[in-house]
């Protein structure tokens, strides 16, 4: 079918092509964590931003199972941990498990779909679950507001450093996107009737 393709009847079909990838606006953002990481998260505290990257707000707190002291992020040059006792003592500053269950809850103003997070300080005696919107993920698409890190055994410590995320690969394709391939189809179908 290749050979019985003329310049005349390629060229809608490269601009449908053209127009389908100028449509998507979708690109991937990436936020580093900690010390020389990205503005807006590089103090710790009970929370760093919100501020906005990728197009979407996005809030870090620190979380603790159970009760006690207000968790406080904290941050270093490789990334957030949590210190579940709000003063430093006893507590390694790395989300871990000693003691009170701990995670950092990243969450964002609108849904994302997240293709990357990188752990710091991550060993093969290291445990972690990925709670995301409220359900324990195990595999596939990581899509949605809320991401917990958090450490899964007592001696499971680590530190969260970056997250990679996508803000428009949601399922429901953009107005522009449908409109440029609509375009492009009409364009494909003129240049057949045409020929």
């Amino acid at each position: 079918m290749l050979s019985t393709l003329t310049t005349r009847s390629f060229r809608p079909v490269f601009v449908t092509a053209a127009l389908l990838a100028f449509g998507v606006s979708a690109h991937a953002t990436t936020v580093t964590f900690g010390t020389g990481g990205t503005a807006g998260f590089t103090n710790g505290g009970t929370s760093d931003g919100p501020a906005n990257v990728g197009g979407v707000n996005l809030t870090a707190t620190a979380w603790a199972s159970g009760g006690g002291p207000t968790p406080v992020l904290t941050a270093n040059s490789e990334g957030y941990g949590v210190d579940s006792d709000g003063n430093g003592n006893g507590d390694s500053n790395e989300v871990d498990g000693q003691g009170r269950d701990e995670a950092v809850v990243l969450t964002f103003s609108a849904p994302v779909t997240v293709t990357n997070i990188v752990l710091m300080n991550f060993s093969s005696n290291d445990d972690s679950d990925l709670i995301i919107d409220g359900i324990l993920h195990s595999s596939g698409i990581m899509h949605g507001s809320e991401f917990r890190i958090r450490a899964d055994e007592d001696n499971s410590d680590f530190r969260v450093r970056s997250i990679t995320f996508d803000v428009a690969s949601s399922a429901v394709p953009e107005p522009a996107t449908l409109l440029t391939g609509g375009l492009g189809l009409a364009l494909v179908a003129l240049a057949r009737r045409r020929s």
